[in-house]
């Protein structure tokens, strides 16, 4: 009798024990959450809520007021359907029902959705403004574009990138949807010239990515000419050249602007841009036949913010100090230009805007340089990794920083371990995030 007391008190109290534990692992659970929540943006926290599962979703927005009201912010407003097999769990019958009354603007398809349940979804919620079919390349095809697109008088967004087999009959159907502001159809590489020709009458247009379409030449962006309202465009590794640039001389409105690795483009096609003077953001690496004379026409520009000429060979101190005028600038990233040395710096002082500067691989600048650097009090992201002249002095000039949150000091340079333990004491008195040797402590690698 005494051995059966006995088990059944220590069973109560493991019970009790376990109870405790339990209330205690889910408090320590939720206060590590919130914890990490409080530093991420609303658009990531919503991401985040679109991969979960039911429970996962139902479990999360009870932990605080923040996650409610995002996760019913994000189920009202967006439908998202995930891969193929999850697809054809659904009931469309009780989709619709529970979800008709709502006002939903935005539906994501993800993996082999098929063409009927397209069409169903977009015949009863009659105000979706917003498809993205991303990757829906399997089973998209063009002649579902018709059928897609006849219920779309709503539509102002559409992303079809990287659907690889949308070609030209495809995209003509896009010319109905004249109400359309947003259009992204990068990495469909079957669409030419005669597909871009198709897209002239959407003169509403204010978003507009072509990236990856090599195939698009100088014919296909002439039909944008006419789209005056856009404000955003995204032209990257596409074969186009300077006669390319020219057309775009009328696109007033533009503040975005990005034709990276288009190998053709010179100093003429960068004379085009000059009435382009809202232009906040401006991406023009990698074309390396771009010189200083091409650098020189972007003092009018006096909107600029955003400039990345990454990998434009030929441009050195010359063209660094065309760029003194442009006041607004707060981000430059200058990596990769071998020609530019330590006179270079010394023309980005006046630019007190400057809030992230990159000028890693410019193998000429050294300690001297970083030294210029001392009056751009508003630098927070700094990268020096690869300039081979820096030495244990450049760590005295860094101290002045004192907004610096984000150094990339690489590697392939002078500095010694007396300059690694200035380095540490750097990052324990200003919190500073520093990229750099494995041997550092506190650095990332």
């Amino acid at each position: 009798m005494k051995k059966r007391i006995k088990r059944k008190f220590k069973e109560k109290i493991n019970k009790r024990i376990k109870k405790k534990l339990k209330i205690n692992k889910s408090k320590i659970k939720k206060s590590i959450i919130l914890s990490l929540s409080r530093g991420i943006p609303k658009e990531i926290i919503k991401i985040i809520f679109l991969y979960l599962s039911k429970n996962e979703q139902s479990n999360l927005k009870k932990i605080s007021k923040r996650f409610y009201n995002l996760f019913c912010k994000t189920i009202v407003h967006s439908l998202y359907f995930k891969e193929s097999l999850k697809v054809k769990k659904f009931n469309f019958n009780s989709l619709i029902l529970k979800y008709n009354q709502r006002n939903i603007k935005k539906i994501i398809f993800r993996g082999n959705i098929t063409i009927e349940e397209i069409e169903i979804i977009l015949k009863y919620f009659t105000q979706i403004e917003t498809i993205n079919l991303q990757y829906c390349n399997r089973t998209l095809k063009e002649k579902h574009f018709l059928e897609i697109f006849k219920f779309g008088n709503n539509l102002k967004k559409i992303n079809i990138s990287d659907c690889e087999n949308i070609t030209n009959n495809g995209i003509k159907y896009l010319k109905l949807l004249t109400n359309l502001q947003y259009l992204s159809i990068s990495y469909c590489y079957k669409i030419t010239d005669i597909g871009i020709s198709y897209l002239k009458l959407l003169t509403n247009l204010q978003h507009f990515n072509i990236r990856g379409c090599y195939t698009i030449t100088d014919n296909g962006i002439e039909n944008l000419k006419l789209l005056t309202k856009l404000q955003y465009l995204d032209i990257r590794y596409c074969n186009i050249s300077d006669n390319g640039l020219y057309y775009l001389k009328s696109l007033t409105s533009l503040q975005h602007l990005e034709f990276s690795n288009c190998y053709k483009i010179t100093d003429i096609g960068i004379s085009y841009l000059q009435s382009l003077t809202n232009l906040k953001y401006l991406n023009i690496s990698r074309c390396g036949d771009i010189t200083d004379n091409g650098i020189e026409y972007l003092k009018l520009l006096t909107n600029l913010q955003h400039l990345n000429i990454t990998g434009c060979l030929n441009i050195s101190d010359i063209g660094i100090e065309y760029l003194q005028s442009l006041t607004t600038l707060q981000h430059i990233n200058i990596s990769h230009c071998h020609n530019i040395t330590d006179i270079g710096l010394k023309y980005l002082q006046l630019l007190t805007n400057l809030q992230h500067l990159d000028i890693s691989d410019c193998y000429n600048i050294g300690d001297n340089g970083i030294s210029y650097l001392k009056l751009l009090t508003n630098l927070q992201h700094l990268n020096i990794s690869k300039c081979k002249k820096i030495t244990d002095n450049v760590i005295k000039y860094l101290k002045l920083l004192t907004n610096l949150q984000h150094l990339n000091i690489g590697y392939y340079n002078m500095v010694t371990d007396n300059g690694i333990e200035y380095l540490k004491l750097l990052i324990n008195s200003q919190c500073l995030d520093v990229d750099c040797f494995s041997n550092i402590i506190g650095c990332n690698h």
